[in-house]
């Protein structure tokens, strides 16, 4: 507090703690450019300012970087928390193949990673599903050109202002939740579609069977080819569970290199009995990992669906013999292209042969009439719009 003189005169100078204030006739202000004040009103600070620690009071001051965190950024990983399952795929350990929605495993070797969605108990940070990849009793070592990856391809148009490839590329951050039941520096990349820039990136599980966040800052890429409009694919998130040595490469950096994860890091499948676990995984961009924003469910399976959905095939009609006039339009949430059709199980009533004609907002399907008269099928079938 600041004793400033009693009854002062117009251009009284008075000096305080090094400061020097002048009496302009109604109060006193700050005599000089470069004092360590700044008035309630009118005045300009020529540097930041410094807040000792968080807000903790309403309307308590808050730092840039905490409000832009604060502030959640558009995700471009699609079910990043591994809640959708339209497969209703429970494990899995083959070589290749879709797990949950938008997320593929790819494996040299069968059997030596199993896999399955799973749930979190507890649920403590949010979010209750999870991917858990797990070793058997056996480990494997990996020849240098094998791979063992969990990965979600990403469309060129959910990330065209990132403009990679260019020299206004802008960073990126990737934030997940991890945990695994051994301990060390893991590894995972970003790299684009034709496979020949990636970007390793590592992190470190400290604890056995805690669940971590972490936050990998990814500088823009202005060199290399992306594409970076339309519907084809532009770049994959990858997690390593135990790729080769000519797989992996320096973190931290981009390289015109197919590099999966970071030389010298843990390989899974190089470990008896092991357990990784990944879930909550957010790709936006800037420089700040917000929050990760839990969509209605129904946003959430629209999104899921413009690349993959079941539906079913199921009318009633009347045709002459050897015809192909039944058919029947099954109206589907609009795919990214027009969607591979696969029928199981048709059921036939003087019918036969079921085949389709697609689109990327339906599908069109036909049967042979067995002979004149009425006729039905009823078949459930799958439209796959993947990458």
């Amino acid at each position: 507090m600041i004793d400033f003189p009693a009854n002062p005169t117009t251009n009284q100078i008075f000096t305080a703690g090094g400061v020097q204030w002048l009496w302009d006739g109604t109060k006193w202000v700050a005599n000089g450019v470069g004092s360590g004040y700044v008035p309630l009103s009118g005045g300009t600070m020529t540097g930041p300012l410094i807040l000792n620690a968080d807000p903790t009071v309403a309307l308590g001051a808050a730092t840039k970087q905490q409000v832009d965190a604060r502030t959640p950024g558009e995700n471009r990983i699609i079910n990043g928390d591994m809640r959708i399952n339209q497969r209703g795929v429970v494990s899995g350990g083959a070589t290749n193949g879709y797990t949950v929605d938008r997320w593929s495993y790819w494996a040299s070797q069968p059997s030596k990673v199993t896999w399955a969605p799973t749930a979190v108990s507890p649920s403590t940070f949010g979010f209750p599903y999870c991917i858990t990849f797990t070793t058997p009793s056996t480990p494997y070592t990996s020849l240098a050109t094998e791979t063992f990856e969990f990965y979600q391809p990403i469309e060129a148009d959910m990330i065209s202002d990132f403009n990679w490839g260019q020299s206004t590329a802008q960073p990126v951050t990737l934030s997940f939740w991890a945990f695994s039941n051994i301990t060390g520096n893991f590894s995972g990349s970003i790299h684009n579609y034709a496979n020949t820039r990636s970007f390793p990136f590592t992190f470190n599980i400290p604890t056995a069977g805690v669940w971590v966040r972490y936050i990998i800052p990814i500088f823009g890429d202005p060199n290399g080819t992306w594409v970076m409009s339309g519907n084809a694919g532009a770049a994959y998130v990858m997690f390593d569970l135990g790729c080769g040595a000519n797989q992996r490469g320096p973190a931290g950096a981009w390289a015109s290199a197919n590099y999966i994860g970071v030389t010298g890091s843990v390989s899974l499948v190089a470990n008896a009995n092991a357990t990784l676990g990944v879930t909550g995984v957010k790709l936006e961009i800037g420089s700040i990992a917000s929050r990760f924003v839990q969509d209605s469910l129904a946003k959430r399976m629209a999104d899921c669906q413009r690349y993959y959905q079941g539906g079913v095939a199921d009318f009633n009609s009347y045709g002459a013999i050897a015809s192909s006039i039944a058919s029947t339009f099954n109206s589907l949430q609009q795919m990214r292209a027009s969607p591979t059709v696969a029928y199981q199980t048709p059921s036939y009533a003087n019918c036969s042969g079921v085949t389709a004609v697609v689109y990327i907002n339906g599908v069109k399907t036909y049967v042979l009439a067995t002979a004149a008269g009425g006729l039905s099928l009823t078949s459930g079938f799958t439209a796959n719009a993947e990458l």
